[in-house]
């Protein structure tokens, strides 16, 4: 008799990038990662910090909103070069931003340079919606090649990462 064993599937995970031991998308470059960290803050400049999935693009949306007393951005290049993403943007960008200006980020508060000339936003969310928001933006996007990933791929993946 016959019996056909079924082989454990390896376990995928997400492509990324690891830095100064935090994880960031695969797209991110040490060199903008560290110069993001360095980033000394001007006058009017507003951080939406957050942890990814937990309501960033909302929060920089109505920030925005207010800066520009209710005029929205109307495309994604406007909004692109509008509210820079702090660990994606090459430092010579942010000369060109007009001030005030929304800068969002998901570097960690301590790995950060702060001023007191700058606001912050802190965003939280509920974990359990995070990971599962987390999950399904994975699946989206090519980018992290985890399009076959499950969600306990996901979560065994993010239970091992080094935590600093």
């Amino acid at each position: 008799m016959d019996v056909k064993e079924e082989m454990p599937r390896p376990r995928r995970k997400p492509r990324y990038l690891e830095s100064d031991g935090m994880l960031f998308p695969a797209e991110c470059s040490h060199e903008i990662l560290r110069d993001a960290m360095n980033y000394e803050p001007e006058i009017g400049d507003i951080f939406v910090v957050t942890y990814p999935k937990c309501g960033t693009t909302w929060t920089t949306q109505i920030v925005s909103l207010i800066l520009r007393n209710g005029k929205p951005l109307m495309t994604a290049k406007e909004y692109f070069t509008s509210i820079p993403f702090l660990e994606m943007t090459p430092m010579e960008e942010f000369s060109k931003i007009p001030r005030p200006c929304c800068i969002k980020t998901h570097l960690r508060f301590d790995r950060m340079v702060f001023s007191t000339e700058a606001k912050y936003i802190y965003v939280a969310r509920h974990p359990a919606d995070c990971v599962v928001s987390y999950y399904h933006h994975l699946q989206f996007f090519p980018t992290y090649f985890f399009s076959e990933g499950t969600f306990d791929d996901l979560f065994e993946f993010s239970s091992r990462v080094r935590k600093t």
